[in-house]
């Protein structure tokens, strides 16, 4: 085995390019500083590993304990024998030493194994803010959540229903919705604030939306009035600049003007509502410096011509120029402006769903804890944190954020400070595999930390204590591919370095070449085919792919030898369509959707018509679905005149009974008296499928029970979140299973197959980000006018030719913007090779590739020409290892049990609930407004308490405004107040008494002055009964508290009556 580049600075950063023995590297630098000091098995105590995802951070975990084992107890060490190898080396110990020290520290994790401080960076974070979350702010108990759409949704729903009660917001928002209209972004309001809403969830919006929340909804209103006004006052000048133009020509002859067709059409565009169409063109924009440009060569060398006609027109074009770079950027502040004071109202929507579920969302972590927490010594923190780490492993480091480095380097550095107890830090990551700008990942920080850990400076300018102390260690090797395509990647990627505008991202490709350690051979196939439209280049694709992946069957390659990646999920449900239709087994996420059924499709079907039943096109659809199922056994002509027949008005025959003729067994009357999930399983036996074991249908049921169980108990919610999730819920692939897998990119990162395909290889480039931006009015537009502190503005790709007059405009008002553009299309450029980059260096064995004269393809095609001459339209290099060479690949083959027959009994034919006396309407009420009460913590919680109680009680609207107004007066009541202004609050809590089993209280108070009170919420008549009962609440309580508390019976009638002790 070849010597490891040792470490010999405290901070070592190492670049690890794929299949570079990352994960083996950092394996065995934790255990060889876990084991460094003999007398300290606990040592592994004080380090802290941090990976991206929770299966890195498992696998890193298992791998390190199944190594230790192997060092304790294999003789030569077994399956770890190259890990101990290293250790031993950055160690420098014996055999004998190593076993000795891994068996004492491996005892010491199993005895502790709660310390083992590997984990991703996410759960670092949250495990911060749940020890700090009363200097964040935050309620004591709060959960996380995770699903950040939910979340969203449900700010994007409390604005809405905003919507006509608040008269200032609904006018923002119907002229957010008249703006996308006009900028023929549809009007449909809910996905628009949806996709909105996702700015939330981003770093860099934080600061902006915090500045933001300042400025009022009228702030906006005048700022946007004062933008129009300037936005026609252009329109006006423009105008004027036309006339005038207009007769500076007219003194002239027009074949005296050099290139007089194109002024004429130049008026012309003068009167366009678009900026864009005023922008001079380049022989125009010449007479500013050169007023003689004016006129033709053969008219200046006439004596007689006017001269100062060009000095005349020179002022005009100059302004002309600034008015349409001005217009542009008062038509995207005016666009994006609207949209930020409806971000500003999402924010705080977001912020009252959030207090009312009691949960916080994971992309909220970063930021509290950058605002509170970093700012106080490390020392502090660690204390309240229980550990004192002195050793940091930080794995991805190109996917980490700007502030999620702010947050971290306190930490290293203080672990890095010095003295006796000095620690380390090693971080790992590779810049060509940052793919995750969109989650806010910052490659550039990453590749700034590599050059300066080169020169031995600190990372950040704001860290001069590692001055010296710093190092980087590139891993050069590759153990993962054979050497052709280590040697084709090289050679593509070192030429694509070229390309690339920005010097840092340049650099990181033009030093990527690796040493290929594995296996001789590989075999390289590129093809190039013509570019063409969608619909006749994409079945070019899919025809060659389904023949090379039927060339490598037929050489003796399983199917679960080859991986197909694409870069987004359309790419990929071509694939499998296509794949499916030739019979080719194939695993990807669209065809282990729940959508991808046609069981499953027919059962939503049917649940949605229930919804509403007299709407046609969800008659249609139900016989659609079924028909597709194969569950009514028609022809394509009795489906098609049972369709035409839902059309006749009157119907010649009511919906239900013609469903009743095709599943006789399905009655929606019954449906509806059952819940949920016994719903799912009473249509699915009434299809005849309920038995069958579908697997489709087996995952529908469950999505059907967890959303009943965790939700809410409704249909139409559950049909909502269908829509939402159908494309998302899936089951899951046997292990084993001999069929292609279909993935995108991204989700192959980190992985590696025997053969990759990627069959969409050229890239279109992707226009969009957006960028918030401090603008000044008064030095941009001459207005006396207070802007915005902050602009979310569209960063216009200008770089095409064709935009070159834009991007002058553009520069002559704001170089800012300009600026920002192009560095967000250097970043464009670095992302899209990135992730080509991490496509082509997940196989072992084979690598196919499809570029066409497009984009990014046109260079790749180009270099592949200039490297191999000789080559048309496809490279071939090298052959397949023969089958003997092959290595295996993934766990050993499935033995499938296949599920023959589900148990599903029919018990409403058994089952008779017994017959009570029929609850009364006051009874009702009063045990509505008992429940409500009863979940109340704070005055806060009412809203939540009433929706929570509303679905369970299926109340009306009648009833429900009954159950307000009673709770509103409660909550009102002055004497009541001191209880929801209590020190701790116990409400709806079981109460386990020493010999006197469980008592469940409505309420236990400790008042602000130190009393404990008990309190229980009556609606009924006054009766001895009930003071005996909260006396013994009172009785029991008594040797918990330490004292008696005191009693309180709150009656929640027309009139509220206390009674207490």
């Amino acid at each position: 085995m070849p010597r490891l580049p040792l470490r010999q600075q405290p901070l070592s950063i190492f670049s690890a390019s794929a299949g570079a023995g990352k994960t083996f590297r950092l394996a065995a630098e934790y255990i060889a500083t876990a084991l460094r000091d003999p007398l300290q098995p606990q040592s592994f105590r004080q380090i802290l590993a941090l990976t991206f995802t929770n299966k890195a951070a498992h696998e890193m975990k298992r791998r390190i304990l199944d190594s230790l084992r192997d060092f304790s107890e294999e003789a030569g060490f077994g399956d770890s024998k190259g890990l101990a190898e290293a250790v031993q080396e950055i160690l420098g110990i014996s055999p004998e030493e190593l076993a000795m020290r891994s068996r004492k520290t491996l005892e010491a994790m199993l005895h502790d194994y709660g310390a083992i401080g590997i984990g991703t960076l996410d759960q670092f974070t949250h495990r911060l803010v749940r020890t700090f979350a009363l200097e964040l702010g935050l309620p004591g108990q709060f959960d996380v959540e995770l699903e950040q759409n939910l979340l969203l949704e449900l700010a994007v729903n409390e604005l809405m229903n905003e919507v006509g009660r608040h008269a200032e917001l609904t006018n923002v928002l119907v002229a957010y919705a008249q703006s996308n209209v006009e900028d023929e972004k549809g009007g449909d309001l809910y996905p628009a604030l949806l996709d909105m809403a996702k700015h939330l969830t981003q770093e860099s919006s934080t600061e902006a939306l915090r500045a933001l929340g300042a400025w009022s909804m009228s702030h906006h209103g005048v700022a946007q009035e004062n933008l129009r006004q300037f936005q026609q006052h252009l329109r006006e000048n423009v105008a004027e600049a036309a006339d005038a133009i207009q007769e500076i020509l007219s003194t002239l002859p027009s074949e005296d003007i050099s290139y007089f067709n194109r002024w004429e059409s130049f008026l012309r565009k003068l009167s366009s509502r678009n900026p864009e169409d005023w922008i001079p063109g380049s022989s125009m924009l010449k007479i500013i410096e050169e007023p003689e440009a004016l006129f033709s060569k053969a008219a200046r060398g006439k004596q007689a011509i006017p001269e100062e006609a060009g000095q005349r027109l020179s002022p005009w074009i100059a302004k002309v120029q600034s008015w349409a770079g001005q217009a542009l950027l008062v038509h995207e502040i005016r666009k994006n402006d609207r949209a930020a004071s409806v971000m500003v109202e999402l924010a705080k929507a977001l912020e009252r769903v959030l207090e009312r579920l009691r949960v916080q969302p994971l992309w909220k972590f970063n930021q509290l804890i950058h605002d509170e927490l970093v700012q106080q010594p490390a020392s502090y923190l660690f204390e309240r944190l229980g550990d004192r780490y002195r050793h940091f492993f930080i794995d991805e480091a190109q996917d980490t954020s700007q502030l999620q480095w702010k947050n971290l380097w306190p930490l290293l550095e203080n672990a890095l400070s010095g003295g006796d107890e000095q620690g380390s830090a090693l971080i790992v990551g590779d810049g060509k595999q940052s793919i995750y700008r969109w989650r806010g990942s910052d490659a550039e920080s990453f590749l700034r930390m590599l050059s300066e850990g080169e020169a031995h400076r600190p990372p950040t300018e704001e860290l001069p204590s590692l001055m010296g102390r710093t190092e980087h260690i590139p891993l050069q090797d590759n153990w993962r591919s054979r050497k052709n395509i280590v040697t084709f990647n090289n050679q593509l990627f070192e030429a694509m370095s070229a390309h690339m505008p920005r010097p840092e991202h340049a650099r990181t490709y033009s030093t990527a070449g690796q040493t290929p350690q594995g296996a001789e051979g590989g075999r390289v196939d590129i093809r190039f085919l013509a570019k063409a439209n969608v619909d006749i280049l994409w079945p070019q694709i899919l025809d060659r792919l389904v023949l090379d992946l039927r060339e490598a069957q037929e050489s003796s390659w399983g199917w679960g030898d080859m991986a197909i990646l694409v870069r987004d999920k359309r790419q990929g449900r071509a694939i499998a369509l296509r794949l499916a239709q030739e019979n080719i087994p194939v695993v990807s996420s669209e065809l282990l959707a729940l959508s991808s059924s046609s069981l499953v499709l027919a059962m939503a079907a049917i649940m949605n018509w229930m919804l509403v039943p007299q709407e046609r096109d969800r008659q249609w659809e139900v016989l659609r679905q079924v028909h597709q199922a194969k569950l009514w056994a028609v022809t394509e002509d009795e489906l098609h005149a049972a369709g035409l027949a839902l059309a006749e008005k009157p119907a010649s025959k009511k919906f239900e009974h013609v469903l009743a003729e095709i599943f006789p067994e399905f009655s929606p009357a019954i449906a509806w008296k059952l819940s949920l999930y016994e719903m799912g399983e009473y249509l699915a036996r009434a299809l005849k499928i309920g038995n069958q074991g579908d697997p489709f249908v087996l995952r529908f049921l469950d999505a059907l029970h967890d959303y009943s169980a965790k939700q809410v108990n409704r249909l139409e919610a559950f049909m909502a979140e269908w829509e939402r999730k159908k494309d998302d819920w899936s089951i899951s692939a046997p292990p084993g299973m001999d069929a292609i897998e279909l993935l995108t990119i991204h989700k192959a990162k980190g992985l590696e197959f025997p053969l990759v395909y990627v069959p969409f290889g050229t890239f279109r480039v992707k226009d969009g980000r957006s960028a918030w931006m401090e603008l000044d009015w008064t030095d941009l537009f001459g207005l006396d006018t207070e802007a915005p502190p902050k602009t979310l503005l569209t960063l216009k790709s200008l770089h095409a030719k064709e935009k070159a007059g834009v991007k002058d405009a553009l520069e002559s008002v704001h170089p800012g913007y300009v600026r920002a553009s192009e560095l967000a299309r250097e970043e464009r450029i670095f992302d899209d090779y990135n992730l080509l980059y991490v496509a082509l260096t997940r196989p072992r064995d084979g690598l196919c590739v499809y570029f066409w004269d497009e984009s990014y393809g046109k260079e790749l095609w180009l270099h592949i020409q200039n490297q191999y001459p000789d080559v048309q339209d496809h490279l071939k290099l090298g052959d397949w290892p023969a089958p003997e060479d092959r290595a295996k690949h993934g766990p050993s083959p499935a033995k499938p049990w296949t599920l023959q027959h589900v148990a599903s009994d029919d018990w409403t034919q058994r089952v008779r609930l017994a017959r009570f006396e029929e609850e009364g309407v006051e009874q009702r009420l009063g045990n509505a407004v008992h429940r409500v009460m009863e979940r109340i913590r704070r005055p806060a919680d009412v809203a939540q308490a009433m929706d929570q109680t509303a679905v369970e009680m299926q109340w009306t609207a009648a009833e429900r405004l009954e159950v307000q107004t009673r709770v509103d007066r409660a909550m009102g009541d002055e004497r009541l107040k001191p209880l929801f202004e209590a020190v701790e609050i116990y409400t709806e809590r079981p109460l386990l008494l020493p010999g006197k089993g469980v008592r469940r209280p409505d309420r236990v108070v400790k008042l602000q002055d130190g009393r404990w009170l008990v309190v229980d919420y009556k609606t009924g008549e006054v009766e001895a009964a009930h003071a005996e009962q909260i006396e013994r609440y009172a009785e029991g309580l008594t040797d918990v508290l330490g004292s008696r508390p005191g009693t309180l019976r709150v009656y929640l009638r027309d009139q509220i009556e206390l009674y207490g002790s």
